[in-house]
């Protein structure tokens, strides 16, 4: 499963999301669940078959661990 980080809010539609080897990746802000926020670790838990949309949870345990 792939964690990112939350790197920043790009307005209202778009999230960059960096991964273990500082590559960022620009998603839909729809993916994220509206809790999320810069610095927050998220999980990419299942890909839609449609393969449009991706749902993205929160990784809590680790958001808990770093105090977010």
């Amino acid at each position: 499963m792939a964690r990112y980080i939350i790197h920043r809010f790009e307005g209202t539609d778009w999230v960059v999301l960096e991964d273990g080897q500082k590559r960022t990746f620009l998603v839909p802000r729809r993916w994220l669940p509206t809790q999320a926020r810069v610095g927050d670790a998220v999980i990419e838990a299942e890909q839609a078959p449609d393969a449009d949309t991706v749902s993205v949870r929160l990784d809590l345990e680790t958001n808990i661990r770093e105090g977010r």
